[in-house]
């Protein structure tokens, strides 16, 4: 060895293996966190803080202020309130940020970034599983560059927001991800660990529970028939998922009062009929609707139609994946068309994995037609131009956004203008994480149950709301209430006077 090499080698110590391969896995997903950028930008503006995402920025309020899970108005606390939607992990990730970094939407919205990440990288280690790395990085693209649908569903909108989807996604993939490597290793531990992340993401979206539960049980199952030696392999993630959702409701019913346990116990069932279990069998399906049941329906077919084909071959792990993936779509569907209310946002994590699943389908299409296969270099051809889409899709609507944030602008005259001693009536729980120190009022969630019940049966909204429930002294109309017509024109005009409005927020004062 020369005197040159071996000073070269002094200065640039050789890698191990283990440390080349991290930095090859972290130069191949470096494309994801570039796509991932708008993900940061103008965090407090787009998309506009609104209904749902207040209430859950609500429930981590609450935990800061009053070290409860649960919401809180001047009606008081109601402790694991069902209304929220959410768990423990994401509304106490959101706490955390608030008590760490002050509290404001940026704030509350950083905890989403992280569930965020957490879900590209499960995500990407599932499909990595099932197909490969390549296909993997390549199927993340086109599920990140896929056009927001109904203007409210997509991959990073979603992420940019304080809405339990996303960390469900998140502990979701992740959790499958520990399940597809105890069918490697044949360890009983990834089983328990991957029921433990399922467990938890459900808590934070129970919907998911209604076709993932059956799809980890079915697959489990078959997998019992092949294999009776791994049998709590195959069966953990479903029966600890579960085990970890009943644990929690025990918790909640033993720290909740008795008579808020009563509320809660009626709020959760109206929800049920209401949103997930409901009579409309399709009726409220949108076109929007029907775009994403046929995203789902596409993979479901091509996968049956390739299965058909190698039916007589040994199941390997990968294809077992791929089914578990697959029965999740086939319940969801089910579910989705037939019970559920069908609006688009219910099927988020559905159509998340549908579009993982089809960009595999293309690939093959194009090996196919090409009459080769695609060399390693090849995929840059496909890789770029989705990054380029992505971006361009994700950032176009941020950064067109306009530049005033209505809610903030009110919240700050109302800070300026209005008492801090004052109640205020208003249905839009965003204002709350804007205004903490404000006394506000909101209607029941029983309220919005009927709201929707409502739409659904394209009734003229109709709530019988008694606006001087809470004697308030100011109110504030925004876009939740003016759609359902919750505060009564003829109520505003007898008993409130307009004092100023922000784009779709309106202040009224009450007339003594």
């Amino acid at each position: 060895m020369s005197v040159a090499s071996s000073n070269q080698s002094a200065v640039f110590p050789a890698l191990s293996t283990s440390q080349i391969q991290s930095f090859r896995s972290a130069l191949f997903m470096l494309p994801l966190f570039i796509a991932l950028f708008p993900l940061m930008l103008r965090l407090a503006d787009y998309p506009a803080p609104w209904f749902d995402e207040g209430y859950k920025m609500n429930a981590a309020l609450t935990v800061v202020q009053y070290s409860v899970y649960g919401s809180s108005s001047v009606d008081g606390l109601i402790p694991f309130d069902p209304g929220i939607s959410g768990g423990p992990v994401d509304i106490g990730l959101t706490a955390l940020g608030l008590r760490l970094f002050g509290i404001g939407v940026v704030q509350a919205r950083l905890a989403s970034l992280v569930f965020t990440v957490m879900a590209v990288l499960g995500l990407f280690s599932v499909m990595s599983f099932i197909y490969s790395r390549r296909v993997a990085l390549i199927s993340l693209l086109f599920m990140i560059a896929f056009p927001i649908i109904n203007n409210d569903v997509g991959f990073l909108l979603m992420g940019r927001q304080v809405l339990s989807e996303i960390a469900t996604l998140a502990f979701i993939s992740v959790g499958l991800s520990a399940w597809f490597q105890g069918w490697v290793t044949r360890r009983v531990i990834w089983g328990v660990l991957a029921g433990i992340l399922i467990g938890v993401g459900i808590l934070s979206k129970t919907q998911v529970a209604i076709a993932l539960i059956p799809a980890l049980g079915l697959v489990g199952l078959f997998r019992c028939v092949h294999d009776r030696r791994l049998r709590f392999v195959w069966l953990a993630p479903a029966i600890i998922a579960v085990g970890v959702f009943l644990l929690w409701s025990v918790i909640g019913q033993i720290l909740t009062p008795p008579q808020i346990r009563l509320q809660n116990q009626v709020m959760l069932l109206d929800a049920i009929r209401s949103n997930l279990i409901t009579p409309l069998l399709g009726s409220g399906l949108t076109r929007a609707s029907w775009l994403i049941v046929m995203l789902m329906t596409l993979p479901c077919l091509l996968l049956f139609l390739r299965w058909m084909r190698l039916r007589n071959r040994p199941i390997s792990n990968r294809q077992w994946g791929e089914m578990t993936l697959a029965a999740f779509l086939v319940f969801s569907l089910l579910w989705f068309i037939f019970l559920s209310i069908g609006w688009p946002r219910y099927a988020f994590i559905p159509l998340i994995i549908a579009l993982l699943l089809l960009p595999r389908f293309f690939l093959e299409a194009i090996n196919y037609l090409a009459r080769c296969r695609f060399h390693h270099w090849q995929y840059s051809w496909i890789v770029v131009p989705l990054l380029l889409l992505g971006l361009g899709v994700n950032l176009k609507p941020i950064l067109t956004h306009p530049a005033e944030n209505n809610a903030q602008v009110m919240a700050d005259y109302i800070a300026q203008q209005v008492p801090t001693s004052a109640v205020i009536e208003t249905w839009e729980w965003e204002m709350d994480i804007l205004l903490p120190e404000a006394h506000f009022h909101h209607p029941h969630q029983l309220y919005l149950f009927e709201a929707i019940r409502q739409f659904s049966g394209r009734e003229t909204f109709d709530l019988g709301y008694d606006v001087l429930q809470a004697d308030p002294d100011f109110l504030i109309v925004g876009n939740m209430s003016a759609w359902t017509g919750i505060y009564r024109n003829q109520a505003l005009d007898q008993f409130f006077t307009k004092v100023v409005q922000f784009g779709p927020y309106a202040l009224y004062e009450r007339r003594r």
